[in-house]
Formats: C-alpha cells, structure tokens, sequence
C-alpha cells in the first residue's frame, strides 16, 4: 500500500504490476515503456516511492527495486539486488 494509503501495488504474474486506486476501485498498469520487466513478479514491497519484488518467473530469477515517479504512476529506474546466484534458489515443483 502507498504511504497515502490510498493506492495498493498489486502484481499480476503475466501482466506486470497493477495499481488499484481505493476510492475508485479502478486498476491502472505501470507502464513497461523503458524495457523494465515487471512479469513474473510474486512477491511485492512498497516502501517511500520504492518497490521491492521478487522474480521467480524471469530469466534469470531475481530480486529488484524500482523507483516510481512522485506520482507513483511509472517507473524511474531499477537496481537489481540479486540474480540467481548459489545463495538462493526456486524449490523444484514435483
């Protein structure tokens, strides 16, 4: 939820990342317009006009921060934390 508490961040695992506005009810997209990978996401953070989210369904999976505009309506910028490396892994689905 944003710090106003009046939008919830909420990720769509084909879609990308959708912000429902409260009061109306109404979705809106994070644009992917700057090649930022938003799929794949299944676990989401929002913290002071940053999100934190993990992608276990991209190539490479990965942990990432993007930064929204003041607005919070696009992305600014993105910074990888981590990308599959030895210290983490996806449990195998049997």
């Amino acid at each position: 939820m944003s710090t106003d508490g009046k939008h919830i961040f909420v990720p769509d695992y084909l879609r990308g990342i959708g912000v429902l506005e409260i009061s109306t009810k109404q979705v809106r997209w994070l644009s992917m317009e700057k090649g930022f990978a938003l799929s794949g996401i299944d676990g989401l953070y929002f913290d002071h006009g940053t999100l934190i989210a993990v992608q276990n369904g991209t190539s490479a999976e990965r942990v990432v921060t993007f930064d929204l505009d003041p607005s919070l309506t696009r992305i600014t910028s993105e910074t990888i934390i981590e990308r599959s490396s030895d210290t983490w892994a996806t449990p195998l689905m049997e």
